[in-house]
């Protein structure tokens, strides 16, 4: 044989078996389960300790787990299954450290007479122990049904600068919307329609050409006509 081909093949062997022994090390090395760590997470609505337990409460009657025994989607589902958390993502650092990062759900309106939210995805969510989100008040009757739209215009809303800090609340009346603006006293009225953008962005450009007392004197502001802003009395 080729001596050249020969110290090929033997390194080659001893990084075959090196890897491998690493890899047995590393399964065979022990994960402290009282040191979690959190990364790239905000923290609003649920609180690191709330995310401790969650984990801990999994393997209650260990303080240790050895990696190779670890089933880290174990740990993920265990966190996506909580109502404030919409994403989650269990790793194992170099350190051997469990570490956690998370994404929490965004909330977009609150219907306050079920004491809960509707998130972006038009899902219901409920309310938090740790923090009150500044959303629009959802009043009276929302249908179960309306909430993927409610989360689509909610969103939107959020995202706009200007609606955002604009919109109060939100009042559903059959096919009608009617929306609460800070500081006035008159109401927004549009159908459930796709035309929601359209609407409100013809809403703003009337908002921002009067003057303050001609609002002051408006009951509500008809958006559903196309190409102009019908006012009433």
């Amino acid at each position: 044989m080729n001596f050249r081909v020969f110290k090929f093949l033997l390194m080659l062997i001893l990084v075959v078996f090196l890897t491998a022994f690493s890899h047995f090390r590393q399964s065979k090395s022990h994960i402290d389960l009282n040191n979690i760590k959190i990364i790239d997470s905000e923290f609003k609505f649920i609180s690191k300790d709330s995310v401790n337990k969650l984990l801990k409460q999994i393997n209650s009657n260990l303080s240790t787990h050895m990696k190779r025994d670890l089933n880290l989607k174990l740990y993920e589902n265990a966190l996506d299954n909580n109502d404030l958390i919409k994403k989650a993502n269990v790793s194992i650092n170099l350190e051997k450290i469990l570490q956690v990062s998370l994404v929490e759900r965004d909330p977009v309106f609150r219907i306050l007479n079920k004491n809960s939210y509707v998130d972006n995805k038009g899902n219901i969510m409920p309310l938090s122990k740790t923090f009150s989100e500044k959303i629009p008040i959802v009043l009276g009757h929302a249908k179960t049904e309306d909430y993927k739209k409610l989360g689509v215009i909610g969103s939107f809303i959020k995202k706009d600068s200007f609606f955002n800090n604009h919109i109060s609340g939100l009042k559903m009346n059959h096919n009608f919307l009617f929306f609460y603006v800070k500081n006035y006293s008159y109401k927004l009225k549009m159908r459930f329609s796709k035309n929601y953008e359209k609407n409100f962005l013809k809403y703003k450009v009337f908002y921002k050409s009067v003057n303050d007392s001609i609002l002051r004197n408006i009951n509500v502001i008809n958006l559903n006509f196309n190409n102009q802003v019908v006012v009433e009395k």
